[in-house]
């Protein structure tokens, strides 16, 4: 998008192949789960350069970008799996010391069920 900070304007650009092949670029590396700190640095330094004309000041910013993102299946299910599975395995392991023994159950699974509501 082209900024107008003057006017408060955006405009939709049309990309050379150049300009699209490095936002696609930036969106692969933007997918990854985890991105080395310097390949972050040098997509930081590119943007600040390219879209900002290398400026702090907004007003002088040429382009921004507009993300347009879907649903991660794989982050969703590792965000509401991984506290279920460890509240449920601290449980039972709690629960484990004394199987019969009301107060440990009380303990064990009240325990569990603040793992679960703290990871949500």
């Amino acid at each position: 998008m082209q900024c107008d900070a003057e006017t408060g304007i955006h405009k939709r650009i049309t990309l050379d192949d150049n300009g699209v092949g490095d936002l696609q670029l930036l969106m692969s590396t933007y997918r990854q789960w985890h991105v080395p700190r310097h390949v972050s640095l040098a997509w930081s330094d590119w943007i600040h350069s390219t879209l900002n004309k290398s400026s702090l000041d907004v007003r002088e910013g040429e382009y921004g970008l507009e993300l347009v993102l879907d649903w991660s299946v794989t982050r969703i299910s590792v965000v509401v799996l991984v506290p279920v599975l460890l509240s449920l395995a601290i449980g039972i392991w709690l629960n484990s010391k004394a199987w019969t023994d009301l107060a440990t159950i009380q303990t064990a699974w009240g325990t569990a069920s603040y793992i679960v509501t703290a990871g949500a």
